[in-house]
């Protein structure tokens, strides 16, 4: 379970710190075995569950961040203050999302999100990609200066080809570049904490996915923290 949990962050320090609540696994199996619906806070963790696993269980996942009917009903409510807790009393209505879970649902959070630029930028986009693997060849001189390392003296060595693998929260698509952002949940106090943590993983995807995506450039990556309620750019 730590591993998958740093896979998904990219964060090391989760090997020392991470703990979890005495009898939570077996908590958490009881729940898939009465049918539970796991509300994720992140597209990346909703991409990451079975579902022909959870099928067989009889269990349901969602996640609700980025959704345009969140924003549909804030807009047709009037204000997000009576929008949210209506949206939250409709999914546990239609039996989406269950009552304990919706009890700690943070408003708040949601708020900031639909009122952040990094909403604004997933509307004003083309095309929304969510949860987009890839994995791209690149030269390793490339890959050495996205991480900031010290370039090799060998021509060879730097044109040699390296393997460029993940998973990209978001890609939003205009008609003549793109956009990479990433949600992150890890409790880090700055921007500066973040794009030190972060700036090279995005780079790296920046640099695989305008590859893919030829000759779209990506023009613009950013940082979603969930913690900060803020969109940092990553330049």
């Amino acid at each position: 379970m730590v591993k998958r949990v740093i896979h998904t962050t990219a964060d090391f320090d989760y090997a020392k710190n991470l703990r979890f609540t005495p009898g939570a696994v077996q908590a958490a199996v009881r729940a898939l075995q009465r049918g539970a619906v796991i509300v994720t806070d992140t597209n990346m963790a909703l991409a990451g569950i079975s579902r022909p696993g959870l099928a067989k269980l009889g269990c349901e996942a969602v996640c609700y961040m980025a959704d345009p009917a969140v924003a549909e009903a804030a807009k047709q409510a009037g204000t997000l203050e009576t929008a949210i807790p209506a949206e939250r009393d409709r999914q546990v209505e239609a039996k989406l999302t269950a009552p304990e879970i919706a009890e700690k649902l943070d408003a708040g959070r949601i708020r900031r999100f639909v009122e952040s630029e990094a909403f604004a930028r997933i509307c004003a986009a083309d095309e929304v990609l969510r949860e987009l693997d890839f994995i791209t060849a690149l030269p390793a001189a490339e890959v050495l200066a996205a991480q900031g390392t010290a370039p090799v003296d060998s021509a060879a060595v730097a044109q040699a080809k390296v393997l460029v693998q993940g998973i990209a929260d978001l890609v939003l698509v205009f008609p003549d570049h793109l956009e990479l952002l990433d949600y992150k949940t890890d409790r880090r106090k700055s921007e500066a904490d973040f794009l030190a943590a972060y700036r090279a993983q995005l780079d790296l995807y920046a640099l695989a996915i305008s590859k893919r995506f030829a000759p779209k450039p990506v023009t613009y990556k950013g940082i979603y923290s969930l913690e900060l309620g803020k969109l940092i750019e990553v330049k």
